[in-house]
Order: C-alpha cells, then sequence, then structure tokens
C-alpha cells in the first residue's frame, strides 16, 4: 500500500510539474522584430536583424485619430548588441486596424515631409540615420489583437547619413524594413 502511495504522490507531482512547463512557454512575450535593408551605406545589401527590448509599447492604434504610430527603443541587433541605447526606429500611417497598403504619415502633423526615422547609434560612436518620407509605401500582411504582432513591409527611398568604420558620408538610398511589431494597448 506505501508503493502505492508514493507511486501516486510521484506522479502527481509529475503531472504538475508538466503543466507548469506547458503554462509558461504559452506565456512567453512575442518580441518586436526588424529587418533592415540598405541598398547603399556601409552595410549596403546586408540585413541589419533588430529586435526591441521594449516590446509592449512599440506599436499603437489611436482610435480618435484612425492612426498606428510604430515608436521602438532601444533596438539591439539580433547577432550582436553593439548599438547604443539610443537606436529607435519609428513612423506612423493613417488608416484602421486592418490589412492593406497605406502611406506613411508624422504622427503628429500629417503635412510634415517626413514621417520618422531609423537611427541606429553604436556604441564605438559610429551611426547610420535616415528619414523616412511621408508617402512611404506600407503594406501590412497582418494587423493583430493588443499583445499579438503587426507584420508587414516599409519601402522608400531617403538619404541615409552615417559615420561607420571612419567614413562620413550622405546619400540617397533604396530602404526596405521587413517587421512583426507586438501591438501594444490602444489610446485615444
Amino acid at each position: 500500500m506505501k508503493l502505492n502511495f508514493w507511486a501516486f504522490l510521484y506522479l502527481s507531482l509529475m503531472i504538475i510539474t508538466i503543466q507548469s512547463c506547458v503554462l509558461d512557454n504559452n506565456t512567453l512575450t512575442p518580441t518586436s522584430q526588424f529587418t533592415i535593408t540598405f541598398e547603399k551605406g556601409p552595410l549596403a545589401g546586408q540585413n541589419i536583424e533588430l529586435i526591441s527590448s521594449n516590446s509592449s509599447y512599440d506599436l499603437q492604434f489611436y482610435t480618435q485619430k484612425l492612426s498606428t504610430k510604430i515608436s521602438a527603443q532601444p533596438l539591439e541587433e539580433k547577432s550582436q548588441n553593439s548599438l547604443a541605447q539610443s537606436s529607435s526606429i519609428n513612423w506612423a500611417w493613417l488608416g484602421d486596424e486592418v490589412e492593406g497598403n497605406f502611406k506613411a504619415s508624422f504622427f503628429s502633423d500629417p503635412n510634415v515631409n517626413t514621417s520618422g526615422d531609423i537611427e541606429l547609434a553604436y556604441k564605438n560612436n559610429d551611426y547610420i540615420t535616415c528619414s523616412i518620407p511621408k508617402n512611404a509605401a506600407i503594406t501590412i500582411n497582418s494587423y493583430g489583437n493588443v499583445g499579438e504582432t503587426v507584420d508587414g513591409e516599409l519601402n522608400f527611398i531617403g538619404v541615409i547619413d552615417y559615420n561607420y568604420n571612419m567614413v562620413n558620408k550622405r546619400e540617397p538610398t533604396m530602404v526596405t524594413v521587413k517587421f512583426s511589431i507586438v501591438r501594444g494597448p490602444d489610446s485615444n
């Protein structure tokens, strides 16, 4: 009888342990991810893979303005983290919370000629910056609910400024930003 009690107790503890592991895996918080590709510049043709370490407010939908705002900072590189805490990416677009094609706009004033920027500041004082122009093409493939991701792509021709490996330059370039961004709580 004692053996059956201990076997029952062991089996019960195993079930509880397995259930807690399953619950822990299901409650993992998604992370915002960005893949940036510049046609020109010091990292031309390379995919710069970034994650946001503060995903809960990277993307917010504003119900009264019918506008989506992206503001991700700080950014970290997936492969190595030589980025400074000031690295960021931000832009916005007008439109409902649906899939489709949109045009980028500046969140506070849609009449401004830029809609945001990409700022990659490196710990060794190198930097790469690029303004995102008004009306940059945005494709939204999936617009998840709060806590889920919004997936899509941003494409534009902009001017890249950089000081990278002692080369200081400014030049026009095509930029592609593929993203999967965690949707934070809606705002007014």
